[in-house]
């Protein structure tokens, strides 16, 4: 079961991304300089319990603080996160579907779990681009994204709108792509992957410290203080598929969340669920 919601809200946009800024525009060279390299999502939101629409963070107060240097990255970076000038936690699916078009969110059969997705095709070579807002974003929020090649062949690939601006040689700024073997993608990811090929999964796991103003501001908009536990959970995870020719799928996720359990307790968390009209135990 899960329980997710809102934590700060901008007072003139209402949304819940905490970070602003514009992009550049000119995506081509991202490409071209990704193209010429490789040849040699900030959600706030409130995690009471696992979102089954997302994947799992296990984050515990022994994390490393992310700010921390060590060996290998502790979360993805703006240049990881964002694709086509649309970054993970700042952007939404209406910010997508502004710069690729209007399109349907694909079907969730049901699950009410399951990220709101909406997917752009290339007319050219059959590359599939998704954008998924999970609960973790209110279902409007962009928390992941996936490139997937023809040869992987995305699932719903007829309910994909078809775009121009989506290819084969599509990648992240960190140039995170197609093709790529697991050497390359570990270089760019910072880390090992947590499991072998042909499946690579890669898990970051961090504790971001608040600021003074995000600490004011759970205090205003949810009059909580968390000044005893002023951490946000930070949660990266990377999939890619693998075939003889490189990576054929890669996924991108990123997840800014707080624990409600370590504001209130664990009672007191208890006691908000069930006013709440949320049936849980005690266990």
């Amino acid at each position: 079961m899960s329980v997710i919601a809102p934590l700060v809200r901008h007072p003139v946009s209402d949304t819940v991304r905490l970070w602003y800024g514009e992009i550049p525009s000119a995506d081509w060279l991202d490409s071209l300089y990704c193209m010429a390299k490789t040849a040699k999502a900030l959600l706030v939101a409130l995690l009471v319990m696992t979102s089954p629409g997302s994947p799992a963070p296990t984050v515990s107060n022994d994390e490393p603080e992310c700010s921390k240097q060590g060996v290998g990255k502790l979360q993805l970076t703006e240049a990881d996160t964002t694709i086509l000038g649309l970054k993970i936690g700042s952007a939404s699916l209406k910010d997508v579907q502004a710069k690729l078009g209007s399109t349907d969110s694909l079907p969730t059969h049901g699950n009410a779990s399951a990220s709101n997705t909406i997917c752009y095709v290339s007319p050219a070579d059959g590359t599939v681009l998704t954008f998924g807002a999970s609960g973790m974003g209110g279902f409007v929020d962009v928390t992941e994204f996936a490139i997937w090649s023809r040869e992987a062949k995305f699932p719903n690939v007829l309910a994909c709108r078809p775009s121009e601006l989506v290819s084969r040689s599509l990648s992240t700024k960190s140039c995170i792509r197609l093709g790529l073997s697991v050497q390359q993608l570990s270089d760019i990811i910072g880390a090992r992957p947590k499991t072998g090929p042909p499946l690579v999964r890669y898990e970051l796991i961090c504790r971001q410290k608040m600021t003074e103003d995000e600490i004011k501001g759970f205090k205003t908009a949810n009059n909580w203080d968390v000044s005893e536990d002023p951490y946000f959970d930070v949660s990266s995870f990377v999939e890619a598929r693998f075939t003889s020719s490189g990576a054929s799928r890669t996924e991108v996720t990123k997840i800014e969340s707080y624990r409600l359990q370590a504001a209130v307790g664990q009672p007191v968390l208890l006691r908000l669920l069930r006013a709440s009209g949320v049936r849980v135990s005690d266990s």
